[in-house]
């Protein structure tokens, strides 16, 4: 499944809780399509995501790694 469709099959509130993982500055609003884009665009873009994994301790790092 791709990132941005499986993205929208989450509940609103769900998606809070991503933007607030991903860090940043988040979203301009709180629809559904702001959150979703919000996040797609942060574990899209390299820095970002670089950022993000920084931020997880080493046993969460361990298993992104491993799901991967």
């Amino acid at each position: 499944m791709k990132l941005r469709p499986a993205l929208y099959s989450f509940i609103v509130e769900d998606l809070k809780q991503l933007v607030r993982l991903c860090g940043g500055p988040g979203p301009d609003g709180v629809r559904k399509e702001q959150l979703v884009e919000y996040i797609a665009g942060r574990l899209t873009n390299p820095v970002a995501l670089a950022e993000i994994w920084r931020r997880l301790d080493p046993l969460s790092q361990k298993a992104v790694a491993t799901a991967y």
